[in-house]
């Protein structure tokens, strides 16, 4: 009898769990509301640190007499040498600190750029590319094996092409 009786619940009890559940689509006829436009919240914009804060801004280019004239460069396309392509900030610094060193003296910038993950030092701002190639000649002189001239957006001084009438 005892074996019985547990069977018995055994059975009302595994019973009891199998029950099926539905549920109702409510929504199976209704439409959306596509009204919504997420340009009218009035949130503030998240802002993100930059990965260049702890480098400083002296570093990023050298400057030269025609930088003293706020408003007269414009950008254009153009070429840089670029001497080499690191992952270490550390390495690209001090790198474009003897970059600087090297071409100032001939009235060349210098520019540290980083592009995911690479922080990259070019040299220059030319719109011909003889005059690149002749910069990049001069990079091979100076051990940078890695020299080579690349396609960009350059900084011209807007007097520089500008004709006298």
């Amino acid at each position: 009898m005892k074996y019985f009786l547990i069977i018995v619940v055994l059975f009302l009890v595994s019973c009891s769990g199998s029950k099926t559940v539905t549920k109702k689509d409510n929504n199976a006829n209704s439409k959306y509301d596509e009204s919504f436009d997420p340009l009218t919240l009035d949130d503030n914009d998240i802002e993100f640190p930059s990965l260049m804060n702890n480098v400083d801004t002296k570093n990023i280019s050298t400057t030269n007499n025609n930088d003293k004239i706020p408003g007269l460069q414009q950008e254009v396309n153009g070429y840089r040498v670029q001497i080499i392509a690191t992952q270490d900030l550390e390495k690209a610094t001090l790198l474009e600190e003897e970059a600087k060193n090297q071409f100032s003296i001939y009235g060349h910038k210098t520019y540290l750029i980083f592009e995911t993950p690479l922080y990259k030092i070019r040299i220059g701002d030319f719109t011909n590319r003889n005059e690149a190639d002749d910069l990049k000649i001069q990079a091979l002189k100076y051990r940078y094996r890695e020299a080579f001239i690349v396609r960009t957006k350059v900084m011209l001084n807007a007097n520089d092409g500008m004709q006298e009438l």
